[in-house]
């Protein structure tokens, strides 16, 4: 089974090929919801907590997947197919998410 993510180092300028750029940023906090999906499909995304920890949740094809984010050193980059739900985030949860797209 391969991984539906990449994980890197925090430096999401990484991930940037010469074709991609910044879309928009959301940062997401004070999650008062048992769920918060990402719904875009429309671009590739970054995606760190950077303070407090969360689940994140990962589907592609049926083939599904969960990781932990709690380092905030760490960045999921994800491809714009897959589908992804942040779940058991701490009460100081802090989620960065970079969408990525075609210049």
């Amino acid at each position: 089974m391969t991984n539906l993510y990449s994980m890197l180092e925090t430096n999401t300028d990484e991930t940037l090929n010469s074709k991609q750029r910044t879309k928009k940023i959301d940062i997401l906090f004070d999650l008062e919801t048992n769920k918060q999906t990402v719904l875009d499909t429309e671009f590739d995304k970054n995606i760190v907590c950077v303070c407090g920890s969360c689940d994140l949740l990962l589907e592609n094809n049926g083939e599904k997947e969960s990781l932990t984010l709690n380092d905030h050193k760490k960045t999921v980059h994800l491809n714009k197919n897959i589908q992804a739900e942040l779940k058991n985030y701490t009460k100081d949860a802090r989620v960065f998410i970079q969408y990525l797209g075609d210049i």
